[in-house]
């Protein structure tokens, strides 16, 4: 029964109203530029964004970044929306005014909202504040890792909709380390500690969970820290022993 507006219909648009055939809501979508096929796709073309974010329980954001939409969505669309609706952004983070949003979220107008981009360092600032009661929380999946390292208590790497790995974030930057070890190493290692591993030319990467083990026991081995982007590269790219 819920209504998800859709503003932009390019085609990862597109993409998400067949995502959304699954589910039991209307779809309400409105571009620009060309007005959406209603015949075509399962969706009520509106006429403004105006209507878009008052009529919608959700609104996801699909529009270019360009001097005509440059902080388009600000405090007179979030006035607009639902008490207790949802905003999401994956396009370019300059499209909203994103102070104007941190406002909605804490003025409860909005529940929640997905960002996939961030601005300005300032957002960030602003976002932390935000957080400090600690009954709230802001789903980011940003372009740039120290966001991420900055900001979030826990870290989800999803594939396909499924949770691959789920570690709080300090845990993660504590705990985790990449070791860089030749063949002739790696036939003597423990590897019971290894969580991936990825071929080199000098030998292999190695992803582990307990650096400190094998800082203590092997001090010979070079150990790197193991940032977010790190671990996402081993997740993906290496393989399971």
């Amino acid at each position: 029964g819920k209504t998800v507006g859709i503003v932009g219909f390019g085609n990862i648009a597109r993409q998400l109203v067949r995502l959304l055939s699954g589910f039991r809501v209307d779809i309400l979508a409105y571009d620009p530029i060309v007005r959406p096929d209603e015949s075509q796709y399962p969706v009520k073309a509106a006429d403004s964004m105006e209507e878009v974010f008052s009529s919608s329980d959700i609104v996801s954001l699909h529009i270019p970044l360009n001097d005509s939409t440059r902080e388009i969505v600000d405090q007179r669309l979030f006035d607009r929306m639902k008490e207790g609706a949802y905003f999401i952004n994956t396009c370019r983070g300059g499209v909203v005014k994103e102070e104007d949003l941190i406002r909605a979220l804490r003025s409860g107008r909005l529940r929640g909202a997905g960002l996939d981009v961030l601005a300005r360092e300032e957002v960030l600032d602003m976002l932390r504040e935000y957080m400090i009661p600690g009954d709230r929380s802001i789903l980011i999946s940003s372009h740039i890792s120290s966001d991420l390292e900055g900001l979030c208590d826990d870290f989800y790497l999803i594939d396909r909709g499924t949770i691959v790995m789920h570690e709080e974030t300090d845990v993660l930057l504590g705990n985790y380390g990449l070791l860089k070890v030749t063949e002739e190493q790696y036939r003597t290692l423990d590897t019971g500690r290894i969580l991936r591993r990825k071929k080199e030319s000098f030998g292999y990467s190695l992803l582990t969970d307990q650096k400190q083990f094998y800082q203590e026991n092997m001090p010979g081995i070079t150990m790197e820290k193991g940032s977010i982007d790190e671990v996402i590269t081993m997740m993906i790219r290496g393989e399971e022993i």
